[in-house]
């Protein structure tokens, strides 16, 4: 615990930094409406990608208001960001745990830093959504699993379906906690032969998980308007259009439906429109701009989109230490197969699943979950095995690459959503490779208002509709196409900007002509 306590209190230090720099993004009101409505047993609104989770976020307002106290908006801002804040720390202590288990003390404090330094994890931890919730329950799930599977016990498959309950209120995205699983009960049936008694062990123990899963759904969403009949959801999707009904999901759905349109789906109904609304936009390419990439937009995006995301926005140097980490995993694949594959399977389920079968490409965002997986098992190359490399210069190689981690993150401070490898040169040009929130979510109002003050006063035209001359502020986003039509500001992109503000809004001076 002494040796963690220095990476948790660094996360607190630069979120609770960055927390009273940076204004609210624009996902942030939506999700703390939504659990708003949780909390108050309201009907809820807008229920795409919003989740029960979203309701912790709201307490500490919630409870305030219940007090007669009325403080600022950022200081409620601030406040309903905490509880994210807490999942990163906890996040961070079952990374240290996990990977000191696998690889001992040096390997849990290099996956610990890494992870504590990570710019990605760093950026969502200080806001009031959901990506850092599902990152920390998902990883947690997992982790419980493979307790679970060395020790089948009911205790444990019990525990575990308790947090993998609380993972499915977090994101969808831990649905996909169902095939991860299921790969891992078999490799390790597979691996034991196939008993009989742990077959039916397990049969049981999955049953039992598949019940408390749907519990704490239902407990989460307060058992509000569960087991609605399926007919319900079925005359939704009859009016949906031809093109959603063809998606091959959600017409399974349909027919399992219209089997027994009397049978109440034991679901919150709001956890199911979510769901629901979810395919239907990604069907549609619907709920949110064109996705942009490398200078191209397109409302369905690309199978290369987030493999070109982790490429340029995770620090180069873990993405070196990633590639040691892979080479070495022969021995200890040989000595924990059910921890290395625990550790390696979640991020290719994640990344495939996002590649290839989501059109929300929107930011890196979408990938946390496979974050901590990645750095505990980066956390093996802290375990010198013997080869060409002397002891003393692959310790001192270990350590460069930690330094040079740290130093680049840390220079984006507190502008970590914005964060770009070396890979793009000059940080202006982060506009001709990524977009939307992966630069810019509407977290620099303040920096914007701080710049302005401080430019004496001079005009400047922000966001302008046509061409003008003189100082222009524009945001990243309108920039490139995705809030604005693409043509608007072709003008000013043929310019190269001469500074920014957080690096989403960039400056031009335009001459006149």
């Amino acid at each position: 615990m002494t040796r963690l306590l220095p990476f948790l209190l660094l996360i607190l230090l630069i979120d609770v930094s960055s927390m009273l720099r940076l204004s609210a993004t624009h996902d942030e009101g939506g999700h703390l409406q939504f659990g708003q409505s949780i909390v108050e047993r309201r009907a809820p609104v807008d229920p795409m990608q919003k989740m029960a989770i979203s309701a912790v976020n709201y307490l500490p307002r919630h409870w305030l208001g219940l007090a007669g106290i009325r403080p600022s908006r950022d200081t409620l801002l601030f406040l309903s960001r905490l509880p994210t804040v807490v999942s990163a720390l906890v996040l961070g202590a079952l990374v240290f745990a996990w990977s000191t288990r696998l690889y001992g003390p040096w390997g849990g404090l290099l996956s610990t830093t890494l992870y504590a330094l990570c710019p990605n994890v760093l950026a969502h931890s200080q806001l009031a959504t959901n990506d850092v919730h599902a990152a920390c329950l998902m990883f947690a799930s997992t982790l419980l699993f493979v307790r679970y599977l060395e020790s089948p016990t009911p205790a444990h498959a019990l525990l575990c379906a308790v947090v993998t309950g609380a993972a499915q209120v977090a994101k969808h995205t831990a649905l996909l906690l169902v095939p991860i699983f299921g790969v891992l009960w078999i490799l390790d049936l597979v691996r034991g032969r196939l008993p009989r008694p742990a077959l039916r062990r397990g049969v049981a123990h999955a049953a039992l998980a598949v019940l408390v899963v749907f519990l704490v759904v239902n407990a989460a969403y307060l058992f509000r308007e569960s087991f609605v009949p399926a007919r319900v959801y079925l005359e939704a999707y009859r009016g949906w259009s031809p093109e959603v009904r063809s998606n091959s999901t959600i017409a399974a759905l349909a027919s399992l439906a219209a089997l027994a349109p009397s049978l109440p789906v034991p679901l919150p109904s709001a956890y199911v429109y979510a769901f629901l609304t979810g395919l239907h936009a990604n069907t549609m390419g619907l709920g949110h701009g064109p996705i942009y990439l490398l200078g191209r937009l397109d409302p369905m995006g690309w199978w290369y989109y987030f493999p070109v995301v982790l490429l340029l926005k995770t620090p180069l140097p873990v993405l070196l230490l990633l590639v040691a980490a892979a080479a070495l995993s022969g021995p200890f694949v040989r000595k924990r197969p059910l921890d290395e594959i625990a550790l390696w399977l979640p991020p290719a389920v994640v990344l495939a699943f996002f590649s290839f079968a989501c059109t929300a490409q929107l930011g890196i965002r979408y990938l946390l979950p496979m974050l901590p997986f990645l750095h505990v098992a980066i956390g093996k190359v802290a375990v010198y095995v013997p080869g060409r490399w002397p002891p003393l210069r692959y310790r001192v190689a270990v350590g460069v690459l930690v330094a040079w981690s740290a130093v680049s993150t840390l220079s984006f401070h507190p502008h970590y959503l914005s964060y770009f490898n070396e890979l793009i040169g000059d940080r202006k040009n982060m506009y001709r490779y990524l977009a939307d929130s992966n630069v810019d979510w509407g977290q620099n109002a303040h920096d914007l208002r701080r710049y302005l003050a401080a430019n004496g006063g001079r005009p400047v035209a922000i966001n302008p509709a046509s061409p003008v001359a003189g100082r222009v502020i524009v945001n990243v986003n309108m920039l490139v196409g995705v809030l604005a039509p693409a043509e608007r500001y072709r003008w000013l992109r043929e310019l190269e900007p001469v500074d920014h503000i957080g690096y989403g809004m960039l400056v031009y001076d335009v001459p006149r002509r």
